[in-house]
C-alpha cells in the first residue's frame, strides 16, 4: 500500500475508524515507514491535546451543554463511503 503522511486514511486509522482489513494494511505501511510513524505520532498527540482541552470538566456549563448537543447529533450521523 502506498501511503503518504497527509493521506486521510492515516488519521482515520489513528482514530480507529478504518475497517479491519484496511487498518491492517495501514498498520503495515506505518510500521515500515519512519515518516508515517512520525505523522501518526503527531496525529495521536493532537488528538490527546484536544481530548484534554475539550474535557467536559474544564468547560463552562454552557460549553458542556453545547458539546453534549453536538456529540448527540454527531453520533446519529453515519459515515459515507
Amino acid at each position: 500500500m502506498k501511503l503518504e503522511p497527509n493521506d486521510p486514511r492515516l488519521s482515520t486509522w489513528v482514530l480507529g475508524e478504518l475497517p479491519a482489513d484496511e487498518a491492517e494494511e495501514v498498520a503495515r505501511a506505518v510500521n515500515a515507514d519512519p515518516a508515517l510513524q512520525a505523522a501518526a505520532a503527531e496525529l495521536r498527540a493532537v488528538g490527546e491535546f484536544l481530548s484534554g482541552t475539550l474535557a467536559a470538566s474544564s468547560l463552562r456549563p454552557d460549553q458542556r451543554e453545547a458539546r453534549g448537543a453536538w456529540c448527540s447529533s454527531a453520533s446519529s450521523l453515519s459515515p459515507t463511503s
